[in-house]
């Protein structure tokens, strides 16, 4: 019998914007939302898996919406590195912003992590 998947989400203002923060943690994978705009944004997946020399690599594809910014590919792979990477799971991710800067990010970082356990 599968189980549900855990979800955590808190709304709170960041720097000016409201930003709405979504964590689904299933069997696999985990989905992270981070929205500013009302809408998912971008869809991002960021997988990891080792090569034959024990060395990390990591994968980030994005499924729907912007193609062209690098930022949200930071997003992704810092997503990966902090709460995928340790719990043995991928992450899907949507991330939707207004306010593009580096204090934006660590407020972000910080609060996905007081959601996830």
């Amino acid at each position: 019998m599968a189980t549900l998947p855990t979800t955590r989400e808190a709304t709170k203002e960041i720097n000016g914007v409201e930003t709405t923060l979504i964590v689904s943690e299933f069997s696999d994978r985990i989905f992270v939302a981070v929205t500013q705009l009302g809408t998912f944004g971008t869809i991002l997946e960021a997988t990891s898996k080792e090569n034959m020399n024990g060395n990390l690599l990591v994968d980030i594809s994005v499924r729907l919406g912007k193609r062209d910014d690098p930022l949200l590919l930071v997003y992704a792979r810092q997503f990966l590195e902090h709460f995928g990477i340790p719990r043995g799971k991928s992450i899907v991710a949507a991330v939707g912003l207004k306010d593009r800067s580096s204090a934006t990010f660590e407020v972000v970082m910080a609060s996905l992590k007081a959601l996830l356990p």
